[in-house]
């Protein structure tokens, strides 16, 4: 869902629904906990989790009662607790929990884009766009590519501090579900707000929706080996 939001809490409805998308989706296709898709999913969910808390903890600080505000700076270790203070620490906390979510969620994406593409027979010697691309074209879906590279963008601007470094120099702008998000080359991003981020990532989620489903992927078997988690399931 995407809410333009005027509140921490708003902020959160929009994390809180990617989290919910990740359980519908898990709980639709049950595969077993060590199985590559099931780990992307639940990772994805565990670092939207995370975001909401954080949300909701600054919520609390900004509307909550004497008595809460008053103990939020001393459960953080705030020892000079000033309206300076306390406003560069939210927005610490606001900026680091969403950048986390962008960064975290898109690399469990591409994770699992290479384990897909490894069992898939497709071989793989580029980025996260041109393998999308093989992996979208393997499975027959013709369109997903943008939603897919849209947090990616995002994600891809952390580098620059913000500033969208276009391929080629190019501008890339694209709506998902009614929502403009435009990446101008060598200008700063300006949809890369927690709802933007949730928004696109539940939009990716959509996406990976349709690529689980086909016939070629429901026929991998279960678990579809994710290295580290395959590492860690069969370590003596």
């Amino acid at each position: 869902m995407y809410k333009k939001s005027a509140s921490y809490s708003e902020q959160a409805e929009c994390v809180q629904s990617v989290a919910n998308r990740c359980t519908q989706l898990s709980a639709a296709f049950n595969y077993s906990d060590q199985d590559a898709r099931s780990v992307c999913l639940h990772n994805i969910r565990s670092f939207a989790y995370g975001c909401g808390l954080i949300l909701n903890l600054l919520d609390s600080w900004a509307i909550g009662d004497k008595t809460i505000r008053e103990a939020i700076p001393q459960l953080l270790g705030l020892e000079d607790v000033t309206k300076h203070s306390v406003q560069v620490a939210g927005n610490i906390l606001h900026k680091d929990s969403k950048l986390t979510l962008v960064l975290l969620a898109q690399f469990q994406i591409e994770n699992l884009f290479r384990n897909l593409a490894r069992d898939l027979s497709i071989k793989v010697n580029q980025g996260f766009y041109v393998l999308a691309g093989d992996v979208l074209t393997h499975v027959g879906i013709p369109n997903g590519l943008d939603v897919l590279n849209t947090p990616a963008l995002i994600r891809n601007s952390l580098h620059s501090n913000g500033i969208h470094r276009g391929y080629a120099g190019n501008d890339t702008k694209v709506t998902l579900g009614g929502v403009s998000y435009e990446f101008l080359n060598d200008e700063p991003v300006h949809c890369a707000t927690v709802e933007h981020i949730a928004h696109s990532l539940e939009s990716s989620l959509d996406v990976l929706d349709q690529v689980l489903n086909t016939s070629q992927v429901l026929a991998l078997s279960d678990p579809l080996m994710d290295e580290y988690v395959w590492d860690i399931a069969t370590s003596p």
